[in-house]
């Protein structure tokens, strides 16, 4: 698993690197943002073939996967990844009801509805200006077992606790 997620990370933050980039051109990331998983865009098989190892492109529903997290940097751009930003503590830093209501969703729903709570997610975390490491998102989609995905969805969950717990005081009981 550690190689696995390392290797993922790297990959990961490349294309953020890329899709981030101010260099990158303008017409390609209106492609990404517009993106629809059925019918990818030429900058998405680009991106794909240059920046993804087959590994982790070899079957649909992969391919499906990195539609969406393309998609979701290109609306973060500029501002799209930070490794040391994981998505749980950046949702408990944001904080409010707003933001552990996302998360929640985002944890509780599968397929299509998954891939519309990310693309929401990241026009939300755009609007915040905020960067997050896109790792465990992406490792959401590219998850097929539902023991690892579970595992993913507990991370999330305990990142968001753990940092939120920090910032408020436990509610006291009369």
């Amino acid at each position: 698993m550690t190689g696995e997620r390392k290797h993922l990370s790297s990959v990961v933050a490349e294309l953020a690197s890329v899709i981030g980039h101010d260099k990158f051109p303008k017409g390609d990331l209106a492609e990404l943002r517009r993106l629809r998983p059925e019918t990818p865009p030429p900058a998405y098989w680009r991106l794909l073939f240059d920046r993804v190892p087959e590994d982790w492109r070899r079957k649909e529903w992969q391919e499906r996967a990195w539609t969406i997290v393309m998609s979701g940097m290109a609306i973060m751009a500029p501002r799209v990844h930070a490794t040391s930003a994981p998505l749980g503590r950046v949702m408990a830093r944001i904080g409010g009801s707003t933001a552990e209501s996302r998360l929640w969703q985002l944890l509780r729903v599968r397929g299509e509805q998954l891939e519309d709570h990310i693309r929401m997610l990241a026009r939300f975390l755009a609007a915040k200006e905020e960067r997050i490491d896109w790792t465990d998102l992406a490792r959401l989609l590219l998850t097929a077992d539902e023991g690892k995905r579970d595992a993913v969805c507990r991370k999330l969950a305990r990142d968001f606790y753990m940092d939120n717990s920090r910032q408020q005081p436990a509610n006291a009981i009369d």
